[in-house]
């Protein structure tokens, strides 16, 4: 499509991001009236950052980060004890979240607000915790970006939104509102960043001081932060092929995905396993943490068990945890290769030997490879009593969940539609099951 087309879309997708002048006047009027009301201790600074004390944020989506800046060697515990008190005099709903300290969350006249504690430090360089970069980060970006370019930012930042790469957090794994406004300054406009995204490949660095797994850039305001080390490459390959197909097809379904209906197609391949967390209410990062932790995991033994995992991803609902998988087949191979000790683990090598010179299952072996024993055995199995092999030995799955007889529901194939009966599963299970990219649709 010609530039004109790419900038009509662009201008089409500006009228319903950017927020109207009523909406402006009134995020503003709230957020100065709750910075006054904050703003009567001496023992604290107050501060409004984030995106709206940027001017960067998306229409019809405003929240509030309120800091209170206090001096430096002010114990962290009489900074929590204050930042809850000031949160239940003035913020509804108000409940304690956790980072790397800390902070209150709750509504104020409807706009969701977090009220951070953080020391008022003169440079990101004398900075005691992670979040007393941020007023640095506030400061840059209204120092720095025109607004125009700010509105280039909030393309940015609803581009990723609608490819579901929009956010820092453990569950998402993907780029921060500050990395999307970072890189709308290093490139210039969200066109350039979609161009210079044309050449990027797992591990790109675009001059931070590290060596990045994926990607890395560097915080203007501190060169040893890398801005984008949430982005996993899942993330970062979706942007990198989402910009591709953005610069020669415009659409805006890109920014506001059209989600077609999710159809069963095959589930020859489909497990799905539920499991529930032993402790329940557990902050998202942390819960998603571990349920990554605990994907990764059943997916690298199913692998080392012969059973090939092609795709996986998760659902929660309530305090239930769905692991899906999309397996080359639940139909098993009559073999499978089982790799025993390391050679000089000489007990574990005559154990292992003996066990499988005895065993009926043995079809060749035991024999020395790279360094281990190994053997081929008869493999009777079913995929889902694999899954139940390696949930009771628990190895690589971590603690958070439950596991073991009884706690662990296994299913394949279309029997994994009867795990839950909730839209929201049904939803999630088929859209998986046939998974396409979304703006593949524009």
């Amino acid at each position: 499509m010609s530039s004109e087309g790419f900038d009509s879309v662009l201008a089409e997708v500006l009228a319903r991001i950017v927020p109207s002048s009523q909406e402006q006047d009134r995020i503003l009027s709230i957020s100065s009236e709750l910075v006054s009301r904050i703003s009567v201790s001496s023992a604290f600074k107050v501060e409004l950052e984030g995106s709206v004390a940027k001017g960067t944020w998306l229409a019809g989506s405003p929240e509030l980060d309120v800091f209170l800046l206090f001096p430096v060697g002010t114990p962290l515990s009489y900074m929590q004890k204050v930042t809850l008190e000031v949160g239940s005099a003035v913020l509804r709903d108000q409940r304690m979240s956790y980072a790397e300290h800390p902070y209150v969350r709750g509504f104020y006249d409807g706009i969701p607000v977090d009220l951070v504690p953080c020391y008022e430090v003169k440079s990101p360089s004398e900075m005691v915790s992670a979040v007393d970069r941020t007023p640095f980060h506030t400061r840059y970006i209204n120092s720095h970006l025109t607004p125009e370019q700010k509105d280039q930012a909030r393309l940015l930042k609803a581009f990723l939104k609608g490819l579901r790469v929009y956010g820092a957090e453990i569950r998402v794994r993907g780029f921060s509102g500050y990395a999307a406004e970072v890189m709308v300054d290093r490139f210039g406009g969200f066109r350039p960043v979609l161009e210079a995204a044309q050449g990027w490949r797992p591990g790109q660095n675009l001059g931070w001081q590290g060596r990045p797994d994926v990607l890395g850039l560097p915080d203007p305001v501190d060169p040893s932060r890398n801005v984008a080390a949430s982005v996993s490459k899942r993330s970062f390959s979706l942007f990198v092929a989402a910009s591709g197909f953005m610069l020669r097809r415009p659409s805006p379904n890109y920014f506001f995905p059209v989600e077609l209906p999710a159809k069963k197609k095959d589930s020859s391949g489909l497990l799905v396993v539920r499991i529930s967390p032993k402790r329940p209410g557990q902050v998202d990062d942390v819960l998603w943490g571990e349920i990554w932790r605990a994907l990764e995991g059943l997916s690298s033994s199913l692998i080392r068990r012969g059973v090939p995992v092609w795709d996986a991803s998760a659902y929660v609902e309530s305090d239930l945890v769905y692991l899906f998988f999309e397996l080359e087949s639940i139909r098993l191979p009559g073999r499978e290769l089982v790799y025993g000790p390391p050679v000089h683990m000489q007990e574990s090598a005559l154990r292992f030997a003996d066990k499988w010179l005895e065993s009926s299952e043995l079809l060749r072996g035991p024999w020395v490879q790279d360094g281990r024993w190994m053997v081929i055995r008869k493999k009777a199995k079913a995929v889902k009593d694999v899954v139940m092999e390696i949930t009771r030995e628990g190895a690589g799955l971590g603690d958070a969940f439950g596991f073991g007889p009884g706690e662990a529901e296994v299913a394949v194939g279309n029997s994994a539609f009867a795990l839950s009966h909730s839209d929201g599963y049904r939803r999630a299970l088929l859209q998986f099951s046939g998974k396409a990219e979304s703006f593949l649709n524009s």
